[in-house]
């Protein structure tokens, strides 16, 4: 999986854990129209590979 790797390799100053990078990768590999998720590291992490990140309310 190669979003993973490259994901692991640009987002250790982010914070990110482990599976925090691999939901986005699993994601990129999926093509969503959005991403969501409550996460602030995997929203910042998703909006950094390029994915459009669903807006929360409230």
């Amino acid at each position: 999986m190669g979003a993973f790797r490259d994901l692991c390799q640009s987002t250790p100053r982010m914070g990110c854990r482990t599976l925090d990078i691999l939901h986005v990768a699993c994601a990129l590999q999926l093509k969503p129209t959005e991403f969501l998720t409550f996460d602030h590291r995997q929203r910042k992490l998703a909006a950094h590979a390029g994915l459009k990140v669903a807006a929360l309310a409230g």
